[in-house]
């Protein structure tokens, strides 16, 4: 729920005055929601005074909030007229990244997986959503429909030239990205970034990391577009939320604290604990404590065996659930009290709501960035009772959470105003 009273006295004034000089009546619109809702209206209230819808005005009021935004998105809604996302993997995690994209952006998102295809409009039920399971053979009408495409796949050249070759078109390739993480300093993890034309960037922290790797492109276009996916939640949060109560939450005893626990799939730096730790979190449960585990998709549909077994497991734990078809991650972490993880790029959304936050680590593997924001558990002792122990320390790491948020997705970008750079002028179509 959106709260009332947020602006300073200065900030209040300002509004006040450019109010009175500005020529546009959509911006005096915006200024005029922001100024009576803080002033004490409800949503509804301001929603009649200006003849606007509730959904309009909740947004203007989020997007000042968040991003100090007044300014119509007039330039971005035609620079974006024939941009198009799409989801041609069968993986599941990149749902919850082009979903949210999609939706901010206002544009189609065509998915050729049909269980993607049902989770998307069952949890992006807004987002204009279009089941091609051919995808493979309707190139042509793609490229005849769009200029540029979005998407969390990495861009090839075979991909690329064949636009070029066969539709005689050179396309807008965007990456989108599927997560901020340390992953990328013992694997090649990162190295197609090296050869895309067109990225989205968080922040700076993966640029820094693109530099460090030396796959940093010059020639790449890039737009750093902060943190969408908060951005998205807290639009979309009450039915989110709502969603997450009923189908996680209501399940669980809501007077025992709840442990969160996200680990990363066994990918090419073996940086997964799920192997390791998933039986050991249930056998240690006690029962003053819920245990949620969000398993990673791609654990379930390359490595099923353990998962199913917890599964049976969590049908005689009345405080153990296991997460698999909930895309959303957001209302997850705002509802959990602690959480548990190791290189995943959740603990970088988690950073978001400063809660206590632990760590398992891989000895193979160099400390993360991210496990300077909570202590790293010594896997020689009972976890819980650890976690138990240092919890009163937990705000003693606020300070390097909020720091390292900072870092990871730039604050105050306005998702349209950023890709500018992404359309400014015509592509050359370079190969790599």
């Amino acid at each position: 729920m959106l709260s009332m009273i947020f602006l300073s006295d200065a900030e209040r004034a300002q509004l006040k005055i450019q109010h009175r000089h500005e020529r546009d009546g959509r911006i005096r619109d915006r200024i005029k929601a922001v100024l009576l809702f803080d002033k004490g209206w409800s949503i509804s209230a301001i929603a009649e005074a200006l003849l606007l819808s509730e959904d309009a005005i909740r947004d203007h009021i989020t997007e000042y909030k968040e991003f100090k935004k007044l300014k119509p998105e007039n330039e971005g809604i035609k620079m974006l007229a024939k941009s198009c996302a799409l989801n041609t993997s069968p993986r599941l995690s990149f749902i919850d990244h082009i979903a949210p994209l999609a939706s901010l952006l206002n544009i189609p998102l065509i998915v050729s997986d049909e269980k993607n295809a049902q989770l998307t409009s069952q949890y992006y039920p807004e987002v204009d959503l279009h089941y091609w399971p051919d995808f493979e053979f309707r190139l042509k009408e793609l490229s005849d429909r769009f200029d540029a495409l979005f998407s969390c796949d990495y861009w090839t050249s075979v991909q690329r030239n064949a636009f070029q070759l066969y539709n005689k078109k050179v396309m807008k390739l965007l990456f989108c990205p599927h997560g901020q993480s340390d992953k990328g300093y013992n694997s090649s993890f990162l190295a197609p970034y090296a050869w895309q034309e067109g990225v989205l960037l968080y922040g700076d922290l993966m640029k820094e990391m693109l530099i460090d790797l030396k796959l940093w492109n010059r020639g790449c276009r890039v737009a750093t577009v902060g943190n969408f996916r908060r951005r998205y939640y807290e639009k979309h949060r009450e039915r989110l939320l709502r969603m997450a109560r009923e189908e996680i939450f209501s399940k669980l005893n809501l007077a025992n604290r709840t442990l969160f626990f996200a680990p990363t799939w066994n990918d090419y730096e073996r940086s997964g604990t799920f192997f390791e730790y998933g039986e050991r979190l249930l056998r240690e449960l006690p029962s003053e404590w819920n245990l949620v585990i969000k398993v990673h998709p791609d654990v379930v549909q390359h490595d099923p065996v353990l998962y199913y077994r917890l599964s049976l497991m969590e049908e005689k734990r009345a405080n153990f659930l296991l997460i698999e078809d909930f895309p959303p991650i957001y209302p997850i972490l705002e509802i959990v009290d602690v959480y548990l993880g190791d290189y995943s790029s959740i603990g970088y959304d988690f950073l978001a709501f400063q809660k206590p936050m632990f760590f398992l680590q891989k000895p193979h593997l160099v400390g993360a960035r991210l496990h300077t924001c909570g202590p790293v558990l010594d896997p020689s002792t009972p976890l819980f009772p650890s976690i138990e122990k240092l919890l009163p320390q937990a705000h003693e790491f606020r300070e390097a959470q909020e720091s390292l948020y900072r870092r990871a997705f730039r604050e105050g970008s306005d998702i349209v105003e950023a890709l500018q750079p992404l359309f400014l002028d015509e592509w050359q179509g370079a190969g790599l």
